[in-house]
């Protein structure tokens, strides 16, 4: 009996443990990152990671946000403290205030903890002699506080900074680590050590992992596509629950822009593709895509109405 018991527990354990496994290999959320000011998706994403910046530097944030909401597209909503020439540096009433008021929005648009997760600055390491570790994490807490549980919220969002992110972990109030497979990612070593680092720290600190940017490859190229089918498998592998692509589409007039002209990143341009994988990485969303939120298949791009 004893021996019985044994090997049904064994039996159960590994019938679990290849549940786990297939469920994790249909469940990763593939899409478009930066969204809202030149970068914009297309109706095969089934996230974005849209940004809501002061004085309306993504103008095109809420339409983002309506367009998901309905349309079965799961949006990642990042507060950024980027502004251009400077850093929108709140004080803590500001930064409640705006939390409030994005909160209610959002709920407003249909929003909920289902569909749409609340983000804390975009790579905030970069400009840490101005607003330092310690203070990123006091507005994490601030944030956290005002959502509460309404949303998730996700922190970190850094590119590299391993010692800034492990801080964060250890003392900061949110949900899920926010990691880039970016521009440190850019060679199969660096990708597997990236991505074994955040798991560990998943794992050290109890949360759960998404990638709110990756690439940094020209996805025209073959040897470019491949580079950013590893940073997928990676993220995929160390459980991230979303991928989010910088860029998928790059539009609004980004011809004449003097910065985020990246056009070599994009799938496409203006809607059009300008990679030949493009066809085959909407064949990986719709492959990896929960089978719960499949969408319809399309290859249309999304514009802005003129």
């Amino acid at each position: 009996m004893v021996l019985l018991l044994s090997l049904i527990f064994t039996l159960s354990f590994c019938f679990n443990i290849n549940k786990t496994e297939t469920r994790n290999k249909i469940s990763i959320r593939i899409g478009a990152s930066c969204v809202g000011r030149y970068f914009w998706f297309t109706d095969d994403c089934k996230v974005i990671e849209a940004r809501i910046l002061q004085n309306n530097e993504h103008p095109h944030f809420w339409e983002a946000v309506k367009y998901c909401m309905g349309n079965n597209i799961h949006i990642i909503v990042t507060i950024d403290t980027y502004l251009t020439g400077s850093r929108w540096n709140p004080g803590d009433g500001e930064l409640i205030s705006f939390t409030d008021a994005l909160m209610n929005d959002l709920v407003s648009f249909g929003a909920d903890k289902d569909n749409c997760v609340i983000s804390y600055d975009n790579e905030p390491e970069e400009h840490i002699n101005d607003q330092p570790v310690e203070k990123y994490v006091h507005r994490l807490k601030l944030i956290h506080d005002r959502l509460n549980g309404k949303f998730d919220l996700i922190a970190g969002n850094v590119c590299s900074d391993l010692v800034f992110l492990n801080y964060v972990c250890q003392h900061g109030k949110f949900e899920i680590i926010g990691v880039h497979f970016q521009s440190a990612a850019d060679t199969p070593e660096r990708i597997e050590y990236f991505g074994n680092n955040y798991k560990q720290l998943a794992i050290r600190y109890n949360k759960r992992l998404t990638c709110t940017e990756a690439n940094w490859f020209d996805v025209s190229t073959s040897n470019g596509y491949q580079m950013l089918l590893k940073q997928l498998n990676k993220a995929e592998q160390i459980g991230c629950e979303d991928f989010c692509v910088a860029v998928i589409n790059q539009t609004f007039g980004y011809e004449n822009s003097k910065e985020d002209r990246v056009d070599w990143l994009a799938f496409l341009t203006n809607g059009i593709p300008r990679s030949p994988y493009w066809s085959d990485f909407i064949r990986i969303i719709s492959e990896k895509a929960r089978k719960e939120k499949k969408d319809r298949f399309s290859t249309r791009a999304i514009h802005h109405p003129q």
